[in-house]
């Protein structure tokens, strides 16, 4: 009978089992109360040259520009803060 001696890396393994797990079910329960994360170029309508328009500067950007230039605006940043401010505080 052969013993073989345990993965070097066991503690990373179940840490990162641990983490998908943890991702799993916040997605499920964010998908229970039906709060669903939205890609920006699902939100924003695109033209005929497939290019979106951003709302807050009004520059043109394909797919992989608009996802950037969105998430490092301050403005959008605000935007959502105002927004879960106002909801949190209708309670």
């Amino acid at each position: 009978m052969q013993v073989r001696p345990a993965n070097a890396r066991i503690q990373d393994i179940i840490y990162e089992y641990k983490q998908r797990a943890v991702k799993r079910r916040g997605e499920k329960l964010a998908a229970s109360h039906r709060v669903v994360k939205r890609k920006v170029t699902e939100v924003l309508m695109k033209n005929t040259n497939n290019q979106y328009k951003c709302r807050g500067c009004g520059k043109y950007f394909k797919p992989q520009g608009i996802t950037n230039h969105v998430k490092a605006r301050p403005v959008a940043k605000v935007g959502v803060r105002r927004t879960i401010l106002s909801v949190s505080s209708n309670f």
